[in-house]
C-alpha cells in the first residue's frame, strides 16, 4: 500500500516547466567594435614593438662590430703589429677614412679582378668566416647583406659592406686608444645604418654605442657617397667619434 501511495504521489507531482531561449549571436555592431578595439591595441603596442626589434639589431650590430674589431686584433698579432692592407691608406692624400669595401678593382690588377681590400682579408684570411658579420641588420641604404651574399663567394666583384675600417698604414699598437677603428658605414647619410646613433671601436678594442639623439654625426655625412666634399665630411665624422670637434679640438 505504501509503494502505490508514492507512486501516485511522484504521478500526482506538476511538471516543471523549461523556457526554452534561442541562442544568440553576433551582430554587426559587435563585430564591428571588436575590431575597433583590437586596433587601438596594436596602435598602442606597435611603437613599443618597433622600438624592441631596433634594440636587439643595436645589439647585433653592436656584436659585429665587436667581432670585426677582434679580428683585427688577432690579424695585427699575426702580422708583425700591422692592420689588413688598404688601398684607401695609400696615396696622396691617403683615403684611410673611407674604407668601406672589402674586395675592390684596384689598377694594378687585370681589368675585371678584384682583390679583398681591408675589413675583407679578414674573410679572405678565416678570421671572420660569415659574410653576415659586416652587415647591420638595422641597414636601410644600397648595400644589405641579400643583396651581397653571393658577391663574397665569386671571384671578380667589387663587395660593399655597412661598416667601415680606418686603414692605417702604422702598426696597430702605436694607434691612440681613443682612435676610432670600426664604425658603423659613414659613407653617406643614406648608408648611416642607425639614425639616432651608431656602434663603433676604439683601438683600444672597447665597442661602444653612441647616442646622437638629435643627429649631429647624421648632420656630417655627405647626402650621397660621390657628393662634393664628401671625404673631408667623412673624415669629421670619424674626428667627431674620436672626441675631436671640427676646430681639431677636444669635446
Amino acid at each position: 500500500m505504501l509503494v502505490i501511495q508514492t507512486c501516485q504521489t511522484r504521478l500526482a507531482r506538476p511538471q516543471r516547466a523549461w523556457s526554452v531561449r534561442a541562442a544568440r549571436g553576433f551582430t554587426l555592431v559587435d563585430v564591428f567594435t571588436s575590431i575597433a578595439v583590437i586596433m587601438v591595441l596594436i596602435a598602442i603596442l606597435l611603437p613599443s614593438l618597433t622600438t624592441v626589434r631596433e634594440t636587439a639589431r643595436r645589439v647585433v650590430c653592436g656584436s659585429n662590430v665587436r667581432q670585426i674589431g677582434l679580428g683585427l686584433a688577432m690579424y695585427a698579432d699575426d702580422y708583425d703589429g700591422f692592420l689588413p692592407p688598404s688601398r684607401f691608406s695609400v696615396g696622396q692624400p691617403p683615403q684611410h677614412h673611407r674604407t668601406v669595401q672589402v674586395r675592390a678593382t684596384t689598377p694594378a690588377l687585370a681589368l675585371g679582378l678584384a682583390q679583398w681590400d681591408g675589413m675583407g682579408v679578414l674573410f679572405n684570411s678565416d678570421y671572420l668566416t660569415a659574410p653576415g658579420v659586416f652587415y647591420c641588420p638595422s641597414h636601410h641604404g644600397e648595400h644589405p647583406y641579400a643583396a651581397n651574399l653571393s658577391q663574397w663567394f665569386s671571384a671578380n666583384d667589387e663587395v660593399i659592406c655597412n661598416y667601415q675600417f680606418r686603414a692605417s698604414s702604422d702598426p696597430f699598437y702605436s694607434l691612440a686608444g681613443e682612435r676610432a677603428l670600426v664604425s658603423d658605414s659613414l659613407r653617406s647619410q643614406s648608408d648611416f645604418n642607425h639614425t639616432v646613433g651608431c656602434n663603433f671601436m676604439r683601438a683600444d678594442l672597447s665597442a661602444t654605442w653612441y647616442t646622437d639623439s638629435v643627429g649631429r654625426i647624421l648632420s656630417i655625412l655627405p647626402a650621397t657617397p660621390n657628393a662634393a666634399g664628401a671625404s673631408d665630411d667623412v673624415l669629421d665624422a670619424w674626428d667627431f667619434l674620436d672626441g675631436i670637434d671640427s676646430t681639431g679640438q677636444p669635446r
